[in-house]
């Protein structure tokens, strides 16, 4: 028998999707004092989101796929902090299902909704300089090295909700 991911926490008068705004979105990024070039990568992303229209059901991606009954104002963008995990073994019975065995991996950053929960990371890549950060923390911890992400465009970039081309674009090149 599988374990169905916990419903989710909010917080009274927690905001749901519907009323996530960019203003909102660039508020909560000051309160969490995130560097300005997460707050600009923030923005642009709603930005995207917003003027991207959601695939219609005759895209074969999506044909099969039926949004109509998803109750867009109960989802949640931000829920209350999950607890840390110290270790795999305290992660809920449906994530450890998913990750396989350790010994396939060299690290691994669990994060549940918006928050990083484990990071585990082989000891031979932290001697080399490796780190395994969620990108909020690594923007508070190591700005600079962080900051390097905001100098890359995103592979999709070109690319609408659910992977297809945008604006007849073939996605590649």
């Amino acid at each position: 028998m599988t374990q169905k991911t916990p419903a989710p926490i909010a917080a009274p008068g927690a905001p749901r999707l519907g009323a996530v705004t960019a203003e909102r979105i660039l508020n909560e990024a000051r309160r969490a004092e995130e560097p300005e070039f997460l707050s600009r990568r923030r923005a642009a992303a709603w930005a995207h989101w917003e003027r991207t229209p959601f695939p219609g059901r005759t895209e074969e991606l999506w044909r099969r796929t039926d949004i109509g009954s998803l109750q867009w104002e109960s989802l949640l963008p931000v829920r209350e902090a999950h607890p840390a995990a110290g270790s795999v073994e305290a992660l809920p019975a449906f994530l450890r299902q998913e990750l396989g065995p350790a010994g396939e991996r060299s690290a691994l950053l669990v994060q549940l909704d918006s928050n990083g929960v484990l990071a585990e990371l082989d000891p031979e890549l932290r001697a080399r300089g490796v780190t395994v950060l969620p990108i909020a923390e690594a923007a508070r911890r190591q700005p600079v090295l962080a900051g390097r992400v905001d100098a890359h465009k995103p592979a999709d970039a070109r690319r609408g909700r659910g992977g297809r081309p945008r604006n007849g674009s073939s996605g590649t090149g």
